[in-house]
């Protein structure tokens, strides 16, 4: 005996029965307000666009003499290599987020330093970078670090902002135009 889909599927048609239009109505509405919402967010919200690299965080400790007292004074320098082809956007004054290994960034935070001085290594194919912490070896957490010793870690040098729609529709646009 052959099995009859048509009633079957009549029968489903009729337990679902039509949906709502108001309802639809919403739904669609609700859909298209979220899509415009996203994508006139995306205007606004800006991404980093940055520089990786290791960087050595050096800490110099000097004591002196001065006068009646011994004064020690710390000095905190990060330097770092990034390849002259990737170098084309820095500046001295931009900002660099600095991740130290073995100071787990959800725990610790991170550092926030400054490039001070850039220049041409002696090979010719990097530039050597200097970064100034400003904050010391205190973390985005309010942790002060202790250390009488050099710390490494990975930097990322802010060098600009772009737009999170431009970030996406760059690319889209320009395989179009070609």
């Amino acid at each position: 005996m052959p099995y009859n889909t048509e009633n079957r599927i009549d029968e489903i048609n009729q337990l679902l029965g039509k949906p709502p239009s108001r309802l639809v109505r919403i739904g669609t509405y609700g859909f298209l307000f979220i899509f415009i919402l996203l994508i006139g967010s995306s205007l606004f919200i800006q991404i980093p666009i940055t520089i990786k690299s290791e960087v050595l965080i050096e800490v110099k400790v000097n004591q002196f003499n001065n006068s009646k007292e011994q004064v020690t004074q710390v000095n905190i320098i990060g330097k770092t290599e990034v390849s002259a082809h990737t170098s084309s956007n820095l500046a001295i004054g931009q900002s660099a987020i600095i991740s130290l290994y073995g100071y787990s960034p959800i725990n610790y935070g991170h550092l926030v330093g400054v490039v001070d001085n850039i220049r041409l290594s002696d090979t010719k194919d990097t530039y050597q970078i200097e970064l100034r912490l400003p904050n010391g070896l205190k973390t985005s957490k309010g942790i002060k670090l202790e250390s009488n010793f050099n710390l490494k870690g990975e930097v990322n040098i802010v060098t600009n902002q772009q737009s999170l729609y431009s970030l996406l529709t760059d690319p889209i646009i320009g395989d179009i135009k070609k």
